[in-house]
């Protein structure tokens, strides 16, 4: 199954996309299913802020955009869980 690549954080007029992109997400039953859709977005997040809070404290090549942990902790967990 193909998934459309979209923005998953609101720029400009997309807001429309990523609001539909996390209600398919939060319709998806199974954590592998919602893993499956999540990797299958756009992760890039090129262009979004990531110096904010302790991000730029100190600079790896290996470290993630702080959207990215963001993304799978909202797309793999619901309110509630431990």
């Amino acid at each position: 199954m193909q998934h459309k690549q979209l923005s998953l954080l609101p720029t400009g007029t997309g807001k429309e996309d990523t609001q539909t992109f996390w209600e398919k997400l939060s319709s998806i039953e199974g954590t592998r299913e919602r893993l499956k859709y999540l990797l299958a977005a756009d992760l890039s997040f090129s262009g979004e802020p990531t110096g904010y809070a302790s991000h730029n404290l100190h600079a790896f090549a290996a470290k993630f955009p702080p959207q990215l942990p963001r993304l799978f902790i909202k797309g793999l967990t619901r309110p509630g869980d431990i």
